[in-house]
C-alpha cells in the first residue's frame, strides 16, 4: 500500500491551517503565564541559572549550581535558561514563555511530522488533539524542559523518518535535523532520552541494512557522544536519586502508572480501574510482541503507522521498566513521561483521518468533543494545575507591593510558612530587601530576630492571614508599635 503522505495533495499553503492550534494554545496558555508564583522546581532552576547574580553568570558556574541544588537534572535547561533570562528578565512571564515557546514550536514540529508522514489532514488533527491536552498545556506553564522534551521528541521522529524510511533520498538538512533533536532531547531529559534506544531497537529489527541504514545509525551515535559532556553529571545524578528513600517510597506501581497516566492522556475525562490498568500491563506487551513477530515474518515495507505504534508503546514499556528498577515515577513526576504525549497525538491524529474517510460525523463530533472539553477545563477549572501538583500561590503579588511600597532602609521578617524556601529566597533576593525568616517551631521563635531588626526604623512582617492569631504578639516581642497593615490580600497579610 503507497504511503498517504505520497499520495495526498498538497497546497503551498496547507501549512496556514497549522496556524488554528498554534493559536488556540497560544490563547490558552499566554494569558496565564504570571497567574502563580514560581514554585515548584521553577525556583531552583532560576537560581542555578543565575537569576539572583547581578554580574556575568558563566557556563561552569550553572553547572556548578545545577550539581549542588539539582543534580538530577539535564544540563541544557539551566544553560538555555541563563541566557534567556539575561535577554527576557527573570519575571514569572518572562521566564515561562521560554517554555511556552518550546510549547507552540512541538505543536508545529507536529503538525510537520504529521504532514509528512501521513497527510496534511492527520498533520492538522494531531496538532489539535496535542493543544486541548491539557497535560501539556501544564509544561508550557512551567520553567523547566519539559516543553522542550515534547519539541525534540517530535523533531527527532520526523528526522529519522525522513532520513531512514522516506521514499525521498535524505537531503543533508534532514541529516543536520536528526542531530540536532537527539542531541537537543539527550540535553533536556534524561529519561525522555529514552527514545533513542527505542528507535535503536525499530532500526535494528524493521529496516534494510544498507548504506541508508548506516547513515541513520551514525548520527545518533554523534548526538550520544556530543551529550557524554555531561555524564559526569548524569553518574552524580543517578546516584542523587537512588539516594533519595522518600521517593522510593512513594513511586507509583505499574498499575498505578499506567491508570495514572490514561487519567492524564484524556484530560482526567475517564479514571481507569486498577483492573484497567493491571489488565493494560498484561495484554500490551503481549500484543507488542505478537505484531513484532508477525510483522517480522511478513516482511513487509515498514510505514509510519508502524514507526510511531511501536515506538509509543515500546518507550511507555521502557518507561515502566525503568520505574520499577529506580522507583523514581510518582504521582508529582508524572512529567516524567511527556515524551509520549506528541508520539500519540501524531498516532491519534493518522487513526482520526482514517476514521474520517468511513465515518465523517463521527470523527467530527470525536474531535469537537475533544476541543469543547480541552477548552472548557482549561478555562472554568484548576486541572491544569492539579496535573502537575502545582501550588497556586499568589506570594508573587505581595513581593510586587513590597517592591514598590516598602522603602530598601526597612527590614522584612517572613513567616517560614508564607511559601517554600526556595520560591521565598528567589523572589526576596531578587526584590533586594534585608529580611530574616520566622520559624515558630523553635522554642523562642525571635530570639535571633530581636537584634537584628534593632537597627531598623521600621519593621514588616509577611505571615498568612489564617495565622494572624498566632502573631497578636509580635510588636511586644519586638518592643515595636504596629502602625499599619498595607496589605490583607491573596491570603497573605503584610503589617
Amino acid at each position: 500500500m503507497q504511503d498517504p503522505a505520497l499520495t495526498t495533495p498538497k497546497t503551498s499553503l496547507s501549512w496556514l491551517w497549522a496556524l488554528f492550534p498554534l493559536l488556540l494554545a497560544a490563547g490558552l496558555v499566554i494569558p496565564a503565564l504570571g497567574e502563580i508564583a514560581l514554585h515548584g522546581d521553577e525556583p531552583a532552576s532560576l537560581i542555578a541559572a543565575g537569576a539572583l547574580r547581578s554580574g556575568p553568570w558563566s557556563p561552569e558556574e550553572v553547572l556548578s549550581a545545577v550539581a549542588l541544588r539539582s543534580p538530577e537534572q539535564a544540563l541544557g535547561w539551566p544553560l538555555l535558561l541563563s541566557v534567556w533570562g539575561r535577554l527576557a528578565g527573570w519575571s514569572e512571564v518572562a521566564v515561562r514563555a521560554l517554555p511556552c515557546f518550546g510549547g507552540l514550536l512541538a505543536l508545529a514540529w507536529v503538525y510537520r511530522a504529521g504532514n509528512d508522514l501521513f497527510s496534511p489532514q492527520a498533520g492538522l488533527l494531531a496538532a489539535l488533539l496535542l493543544s486541548a491536552s491539557l497535560f501539556p498545556q501544564t509544561y508550557m506553564l512551567h520553567a523547566r524542559a519539559f516543553s522542550l522534551v515534547m519539541l525534540f521528541t517530535a523533531w527527532s521522529l520526523w528526522a529519522y523518518w525522513r532520513i531512514a524510511l522516506c521514499p525521498r533520498p535524505p537531503r543533508l538538512r534532514a541529516q543536520a535535523s536528526l542531530l540536532i533533536g537527539m542531541t537537543g532531547l539527550l540535553y533536556s531529559q534524561y529519561f525522555g532520552a529514552l527514545l533513542l534506544p527505542v528507535l535503536g531497537l525499530f532500526h535494528l529489527l524493521f529496516v534494510p541494512k544498507n548504506r541508508r541504514w548506516w547513515r541513520t545509525v551514525l548520527l545518533p551515535g554523534l548526538a550520544a557522544l556530543i551529550s557524554a559532556l555531561q555524564l559526569p553529571a548524569f553518574i552524580t545524578g543517578l546516584e542523587f536519586t537512588e539516594s533519595k528513600e522518600a521517593l522510593h517510597s512513594t513511586a507509583l506501581t505499574t498499575p498505578q502508572l499506567l491508570a495514572q497516566f490514561l487519567r492524564y492522556l484524556v484530560n482526567d475525562l475517564i479514571s481507569p480501574t486498577p483492573f484497567v490498568a493491571t489488565l493494560l500491563a498484561i495484554l500490551l506487551p503481549l500484543a507488542l510482541l505478537v505484531a513484532t513477530v508477525l510483522r517480522l515474518r511478513a516482511r513487509r515495507p515498514v510505514g509510519a503507522g508502524w514507526l510511531l505504534a511501536f515506538v509509543s508503546a515500546t518507550l511507555l514499556l521502557l518507561y515502566v521498566a525503568a520505574n520499577e528498577a529506580l522507583r523514581i515515577v510518582s504521582e508529582r513526576r508524572m512529567r516524567y513521561l511527556i515524551a509520549l504525549w506528541p508520539l500519540l497525538a501524531l498516532l491519534a491524529g493518522a487513526g482520526l483521518r482514517q476514521l474520517a474517510g468511513a465515518h465523517r460525523r463521527l470523527a467530527t463530533a470525536m474531535l469537537a468533543l475533544w476541543l469543547i472539553s480541552g477548552v472548557t477545563l482549561a478555562l472554568t477549572s484548576d486541572l491544569r494545575y492539579e496535573l502537575g501538583y502545582f501550588h497556586q500561590l499568589s506570594i508573587h503579588r505581595v513581593y510586587q507591593v513590597i517592591r514598590e511600597q516598602i522603602p530598601a532602609s526597612d527590614f522584612l521578617i517572613q513567616d517560614t510558612r508564607v511559601a517554600p524556601s526556595d520560591t521565598s529566597l528567589l523572589y526576596v533576593r531578587l526584590m533586594g530587601a534585608d529580611w530574616t525568616t520566622l520559624s515558630r517551631f523553635r522554642a523562642d521563635p525571635y530570639e535571633s530576630i530581636r537584634p537584628v531588626q534593632a537597627a531598623y526604623p521600621y519593621v514588616w512582617l509577611l505571615y498568612s492571614s489564617r495565622d494572624r492569631v498566632s502573631f497578636a504578639d509580635l510588636p511586644q516581642q519586638l518592643d515595636r508599635v504596629l502602625c499599619e497593615r498595607v496589605l490583607d490580600e491573596w491570603g497573605f497579610t503584610l503589617e
